[in-house]
């Protein structure tokens, strides 16, 4: 039982040091939640190029530098295609949200396994095909080679890779798959150990069956840790038997969706498809080989460039469906400060490998090098931020214009496409931000249902005719969050919110939305509403609003609450002087700066953590927070869903007295998000 309690302390400590994305955004605990996410990443890095360079030494120890071209283009090819299905799994993680979302938990599984089962096929075929290629067309000169070797164990590395992410995918769609490092560690040291283990005896053909002998390892981390965490949820086991009955639930919508979110994310590996060109224009200009090598040996630096902002793919996700603006903007302007320093850090890594291994000065070709690093570093950023909000015509136009510019690389010399591709890549960093009405860099996909504060600071800004709609769900019967996205996805244009544990409100504007008929909204609800009103045309916003208020007899709390609102005219400075003097052992927790005001320090790791958390849930519309417990209690001002104060109270100051101010900071927020509606 001892060792049992000492576990549990362990688990516990580790727990409370592990920094968390709203402590992240809502403290001054930013870089540290980024050390915790890119600490792997270059001990990988290190490992990688390390393979990279024993590659290149052990294949030129036999053969020319020309004869280079096949392990190159290999690599490089099998990095592409596992970049464009890792892009295509989108549409895998989409269907999985959207079923836990709806809470069709027996479905989820079906859905995973087809993709599964289709991936597995296309990977046999890939082997098959390569296989048959190989032994049918034989090099007339080398016959069956170390090369073709090389290419077979590329290929069964990338069955096994692409298999592996596709079960992972099902899981990474709801949650994080938390591995220890030795395991994210150990296949990129089997990598370098096992080709060093095989030379004495195989040589060059030790290359090829390393390949495939990790694979099969990494394949195995990545199987027993996504179960790990599979088993944590709802989702039902892997069962290979029913895996291959599954393949009814693909459908050629799949197919085209699959291949629309890989090429969104075919710029990904953009250094990978330059190696490939380089290569294959070496024929013409024989210094482009030297470069394609240089390139490949720099290639795990440059890479992260882009892994590292892909690592934080589910904090943005999780940020576009979950919570307000607030946290995005936040979110977003830390992560631009985080690519230069990343990409500086980086290219400090790389300098040095270079100077140590290549031969000759690097000081001359580092003058275009650096600048690519640093451009690639932001430009991985947005492209992981484009990608994670659905910005696919962005990202089509991108892959376009860089597509274009890689093919063309024989216009330019070798000293200057580092420069050109670097120059394109501002380009299209600035192109971002060119959109009429907005900036498309910080226009994530909305959620369909929103926070009561930030619904009505959207209802403030209707100048057109609105109607105001209220419904009650019987909770008997349905879930409420369910009806509330039923309603929102049957009305595109309008903006939905829930008030308390079953109430919903939504307007509709004649210059945005279709109108919605009774029967419509009793048919989208199958029935399960308690009560339903259809409020009367207004002329503008604030004015359906004041008739809600002034007519409606249900919901009185609302009612209330609305009316106190309209006439609230406190200043924030007058509510935090108000709290101070009402409450003197009470915290005010200041988030505008990043960081805690006041005397935040007697806060304790969980309390912190309960407090911020709730916070997080008070700015979603998806459902009602619930308060912390422990020893404080908390009301959040946050006009506009964006949280600006936390109001902490000691939880043994009187019920009343504590239910009194959570009322007042409501009506505040109501009132503020009226009068000062924040886009």
């Amino acid at each position: 039982m001892s060792d049992l309690n000492t576990w549990l302390r362990r688990q516990a400590r580790r727990d409370q040091r592990r920094p968390r994305l709203y402590e992240a955004l809502l403290t001054n605990r930013s870089w540290a939640y980024a050390r915790y996410r890119l600490r792997f990443l270059i001990w990988r890095v290190l490992l990688r190029a390390l393979l990279h360079l024993i590659e290149i030494v052990a294949f030129s120890t036999i053969f020319s530098l020309e004869f280079l071209a096949p392990v190159l283009i290999y690599r490089s090819g099998m990095i592409i295609a596992l970049s464009l299905h890792w892009g295509g799994l989108e549409q895998l993680r989409h269907q999985v949200r959207q079923a836990a979302r709806d809470r069709r938990w027996s479905s989820v599984r079906p859905i995973i396994d087809a993709w599964l089962l289709a991936t597995v096929v296309v990977g046999l075929l890939l082997i098959g095909g390569g296989t048959s290629w190989i032994l049918f067309t034989p090099d007339p000169h080398l016959g069956f080679s170390v090369f073709d070797t090389y290419a077979l164990g590329c290929l069964i590395r990338l069955t096994l890779d692409m298999t592996a992410r596709t079960y992972h995918s099902g899981i990474f769609a709801l949650r994080r798959v938390y591995r220890p490092l030795w395991s994210l560690l150990l296949g990129d040291g089997l990598d370098v150990i096992m080709v060093l283990l095989l030379w004495p005896w195989l040589g060059l053909w030790g290359f090829g069956i390393s390949l495939a002998a990790v694979g099969i390892v990494r394949t195995g981390l990545v199987f027993f840790y996504a179960r790990r965490t599979y088993s944590s949820t709802k989702i039902p086991p892997l069962a290979w038997g029913s895996t291959i009955r599954s393949w009814r639930q693909l459908h050629r919508a799949d197919l085209w969706a699959f291949i629309r979110h890989g090429a969104a994310n075919a710029t990904a590996q953009i250094d990978a498809a330059l190696i490939i060109t380089l290569v294959m224009a070496s024929g013409r200009m024989d210094d482009m080989m030297g470069l394609a090598i240089l390139l490949y040996l720099l290639r795990p630096f440059i890479a992260a460039g882009f892994s590292w902002a892909r690592l934080f793919y589910f904090d943005f996700k999780r940020l576009a469906l979950q919570t307000s603006r607030f946290f995005q903007q936040r979110f977003e302007r830390f992560l631009r400060k985080l690519a230069l320093v990343f990409a500086s850090f980086t290219a400090l890594l790389a300098f040095v490998w270079t100077a140590v291994f290549w031969r000759g000065s690097v000081v001359a070709e580092w003058g275009v090098i650096l600048p690519f690093f640093m451009v690639r570093s932001v430009f991985g950023l947005y492209q992981v931020q484009a990608f994670s909000y659905g910005r696919y015509r962005y990202l089509f136009s991108t892959t376009v214009v860089l597509g274009l510019t890689v093919a063309g690389i024989g216009l330019f010399s070798t000293e200057r496409i580092l420069s050109v591709l670097a120059i394109t890549a501002v380009l299209a960093i600035i192109a971002l931000f060119i959109k009429p009405g907005g900036n498309l860099a910080t226009e994530p996909i909305r959620p369909t249902v929103i926070s009561l504060s930030k619904w009505l600071g959207q209802l403030a800004k209707q100048k057109n005719p609105v109607r105001l709609n209220h419904a009650s769900v019987d909770r008997k019967l349905t879930s409420p969050a369910k009806v509330a996205r039923q309603i929102a996805a049957m009305t595109p244009g309008t903006s939905v919110a829930r008030f308390g544990q079953s109430h919903i409100l939504w307007f509709e504007s004649k210059a945005s939305a279709k109108s919605s008929t009774v029967s419509q909204i009793v048919t989208t609800a199958a029935g399960c509403l308690s009560s339903l009103t259809v409020g009367s045309w207004q002329p503008d916003g604030r004015m359906a609003l004041r008739q809600f208020v002034t007519d409606r007899k249900e919901c009185v709390p609302l009612r209330d609450l609305l009316a106190a609102s309209l006439q609230f005219d406190l200043t924030i400075d007058q509510l935090k002087e108000e709290f101070t003097a009402r409450f003197n052992n009470g915290e005010l927790l200041d988030i505008r700066r990043g960081v805690l005001q006041g005397q935040s320090n007697r806060f304790k790791s969980p309390e912190l953590r309960q407090i911020l958390n709730y916070v997080a849930r008070e700015s979603s519309g998806e459902s009602p927070g619930t308060r912390p417990d422990g020893k404080y209690d908390v009301a959040v001002y946050c006009p506009g869903g964006e949280p600006l104060i936390v109001f902490a109270m000691d939880s043994t100051i009187a019920p009343e007295q504590r239910s009194g101010w959570r009322k007042q900071v409501r009506i505040a927020t109501y009132a503020h998000s009226l009068k000062c509606p924040l886009d």
